[in-house]
């Protein structure tokens, strides 16, 4: 795993962070941010070109993060517009959909992950919760050539 994995996931969520805090400063006193606030936070980026097509993101998702290493693995790390649980809900019906196979998922300790493999890839998917806001799932991504 990549030492800037887990300083662009700390990025991330600071960014979505500070969205929530500037919402209940201003004075929305709801439970939690919308999910097209929260999943709109942050730069949003093109996936890398490498990307297979095949493999299915939430619909809504704002991909902030998409990379190649020099080794050729893929890392991809967005908001979707949907609960953590939807997410991992999402991922389990639509990677068989799409032609993909998917390992059972592992709890960890603040989120869901899976292996996956299929179209000439392995790979892991990561859904983590956003804290403050309960609409919105972190998706990270990692893929490597089968």
């Amino acid at each position: 795993m990549s030492r800037r994995a887990p300083v662009v996931a700390a990025l991330v969520l600071a960014v979505v962070a500070a969205a929530v805090v500037a919402r209940v400063v201003a004075g929305d006193d709801d439970d939690g941010g919308t999910s097209s606030e929260c999943a709109a936070a942050g730069v949003e980026r093109p996936l890398p070109a490498e990307f297979p097509a095949s493999f299915p993101l939430p619909p809504g998702t704002r991909v902030t993060q998409g990379a190649v290493s020099a080794a050729g693995a893929l890392f991809a790390q967005g908001a979707a517009p949907m609960s953590a649980p939807e997410a991992v809900s999402f991922y389990r019906t639509q990677l068989a959909r799409a032609g993909w196979h998917a390992a059972p998922e592992g709890e960890r300790e603040a989120g869901v992950s899976a292996a996956f493999r299929g179209h000439g890839f392995t790979g892991t998917w990561t859904v983590d919760e956003v804290p403050g806001c309960p609409a919105a799932a972190l998706l990270t991504l990692r893929f490597r050539r089968a």
